[in-house]
């Protein structure tokens, strides 16, 4: 259905050729029998096969174009949503602050790319990791981190932090606090 278009003007470019080039008295006029009534001058023909030619450029340019489109562009069929990517999955792990005993229970939530995973741990389970699955391609891709600490007398501190990060299928990230004052909670990449 996309080259319906090229191929009507090669039609349309193929009658006005003939017209403009056969009359009543040519040979193959008579062998195509092709009737033309009344006269055509020498201008009406000129004006014809213009024509003629211009729809034969418009139609081999339309097929040049539809032929050496990108990839993956134009519309979606009716129906279905264009890909926002592909499906990446990272791995995003966390532990509760070694230098600080007070720390009994620590919630994070990592967003990239609006998917969203949550990591808990407490003091018997320091360390903990989970899978983010989420539509995109790999690249600098920004990240929301929010930390909730729970210490030993019940007290709460909350950080939080954004930023962009480089980010690629199937590598893992950890999560912790800047050294800034105040703490900044951030996502790095794990070495290895």
């Amino acid at each position: 259905m996309e080259y319906t278009a090229p191929t009507a003007g090669l039609i349309i470019a193929a009658v006005l050729f003939l017209i403009g080039v056969l009359s009543v008295n040519d040979l193959a006029a008579r062998d195509f029998k092709v009737t033309i009534s009344g006269k055509v001058g020498p201008f009406q023909r000129g004006i014809l096969v213009a024509a003629s030619v211009l729809c034969l450029v418009l139609s081999v340019v339309g097929f040049y174009l539809l032929a050496n489109r990108p990839s993956g562009s134009g519309q979606p069929p009716p129906g279905q949503t264009a890909p926002v990517g592909r499906q990446m999955t990272i791995r995003v792990s966390s532990s509760l602050p070694a230098e600080d005993q007070e720390v009994v229970q620590e919630t994070d939530v990592v967003t990239v790319n609006g998917a969203r995973v949550t990591l808990s741990m407490d003091s018997d389970r320091p360390q903990t990791n989970d899978v983010l699955h989420f539509e995109g391609e790999p690249g600098e891709l920004e990240y929301k981190v929010e930390i909730t600490m729970v210490s030993r007398d019940g007290s709460k501190q909350e950080y939080s932090g954004s930023g962009t990060i480089y980010i690629d299928n199937g590598l893992s990230y950890i999560v912790q606090l800047s050294g800034d004052d105040p703490p900044q909670a951030v996502l790095e990449r794990a070495a290895g």
